[in-house]
C-alpha cells in the first residue's frame, strides 16, 4: 500500500466512528458534529504540522517516533478491541463546562491518542502536507459516518467499532515492526 491510502486508512481506524456513534446513544445535532470536525481537524493538522520540528527539537529521530506512535496506537487499539465494559454514553444533550462536540467528541473521540501519534508520525515520515490531506479526509469520513451511525440499534456500531480497534492493533505492530527494522 503507498503511503498516502496507508495515511488516510489508520487515521480512519483511529478516529474509530463507530465505537464514537455506539456511545452517543442518540443522533447528535449538526452542530455538535460541525464542533467535532472542526476539533478533530484542527488538533490533526497541528499535530502534523508540528511533528518535524518537535521531533528535531527533542533529537527524536522519526525511525524511533514510529515505534513510540506504533505503541500509542497499539494501546488504543486494545482498549476499543477489548474494553473492560461497555463504552461509556457521551452526555450530548447536558449542559456544564465542556462544549460536547469539543470535548469528548472532537478530542479524544475523532482525535483520539493514537491517531494524533500517528498523525504524527506520518508526518514526520511523509511530509505534513500530505498528511494533513489524509487526516481532513479522515475527519470527513468519520463525521460522515458518524452521522449515519448515530440513528442505528447500538450493538452492530459497537461490534464494528470493536472490529476497528482490531485493525489498528494490526496497523501499531506493522508501524512497530517499521520503526525496529529502519533502527
Amino acid at each position: 500500500m503507498s503511503e498516502f491510502p496507508r495515511i488516510l486508512v489508520t487515521l480512519l481506524f483511529a478516529a474509530n466512528p463507530f465505537l464514537l456513534a455506539a456511545a452517543l446513544g442518540g443522533r447528535p445535532r449538526t452542530t455538535v458534529l460541525a464542533q467535532a470536525a472542526a476539533t478533530a481537524g484542527l488538533i490533526l493538522i497541528v499535530a502534523a504540522g508540528v511533528a518535524g520540528p518537535l521531533l528535531d527539537a527533542l533529537s527524536i529521530e522519526p525511525e524511533t517516533f514510529r515505534i513510540a506512535a506504533g505503541v500509542i496506537m497499539l494501546v488504543t487499539g486494545a482498549a476499543a478491541a477489548f474494553p473492560f465494559g461497555s463504552p461509556r454514553a457521551i452526555p450530548i444533550g447536558e449542559t456544564g463546562r465542556f462544549v460536547p462536540g469539543v470535548f469528548p467528541l472532537g478530542w479524544p473521540g475523532l482525535a483520539s491518542a493514537g491517531a494524533v501519534a500517528a498523525a504524527m508520525s506520518y508526518s514526520a515520515d511523509s511530509g505534513a502536507g500530505v498528511t494533513v490531506i489524509a487526516a481532513v479526509l479522515a475527519v470527513a469520513v468519520s463525521l460522515g459516518a458518524l452521522s449515519v451511525i448515530a440513528r442505528s440499534p447500538r450493538i452492530w456500531p459497537l461490534s464494528a467499532g470493536r472490529f476497528c480497534g482490531g485493525v489498528l492493533v494490526v496497523l501499531a505492530v506493522d508501524l512497530i515492526v517499521a520503526g525496529i527494522q529502519d533502527v
